[in-house]
């Protein structure tokens, strides 16, 4: 595929060329959660699931399993398993499988800069791939993601309790695969588990 990672050469972009792409990202992510699926979960061979609640319940199971593997500590993954098990009514206001990319940031986006403004090329990495919540994407939650972003994804807050528990629960999930990312990368373990503590508490409000 052409073109080149767009985190690799941001400092060269313009404030301009940089709110073009964060534009063109959020239209691409917006037609990626468009795409419907038959059931929720991972691809196969991983078990599809016919709940959005199994599915988020399943794949941090699995991460919990790889934390214990790892020997690491698993302090503060069975309470959030507990309320995502109590959550569920409200996990399964999500009714439509869609497609989430899993990784969608900038080292994972090939830009072309022969045009004015510059234009994304293709995206790479969609191995953490899943049919779930679209607010399921990691990104969501751990960049500051422009308004340029948001006004062509079409988002806008809610105050709806399910919508802010779904938030939640995804938040929750990428902070346990950060736990295992903190192994990897020698990261501060203590921090993604103080916020998975937090999440779980704000969670259990809106029960």
């Amino acid at each position: 595929m052409s073109g080149e990672i767009w985190d690799e050469v941001k400092e060269e972009l313009t404030s301009t060329d940089s709110a073009a792409l964060w534009a063109q990202l959020g239209e691409i992510a917006a037609i990626i959660h468009g795409v419907t699926g038959d059931s929720f979960g991972l691809p196969q061979p991983e078990t599809p699931h016919t709940r959005w609640s199994d599915a988020i319940i399943a794949i941090t199971t699995m991460m919990h399993d790889n934390l214990q593997g790892l020997n690491l500590s698993t302090e503060g993954i069975a309470p959030f398993l507990a309320t995502l098990e109590r959550g569920r009514p409200l996990l399964d206001t999500l009714t439509t499988p869609r497609l989430v990319h899993g990784d969608l940031w900038p080292k994972n986006v090939l830009i072309d800069r022969s045009t004015s403004p510059p234009r994304i090329a293709g995206l790479l990495d969609a191995e953490r791939g899943f049919w779930g919540d679209p607010l399921d994407e990691w990104v969501f939650y751990y960049l500051e993601i422009p308004d340029a972003f948001w006004t062509n994804y079409s988002h806008s807050p809610s105050n709806d309790p399910a919508i802010r528990f779904r938030q939640a629960a995804c938040n929750g999930q990428f902070a346990i695969q950060l736990l295992l990312e903190a192994d990897r990368f020698a990261w501060d373990a203590e921090f993604f588990r103080g916020q998975l503590r937090d999440l779980t508490q704000g969670m259990n409000t809106l029960i």
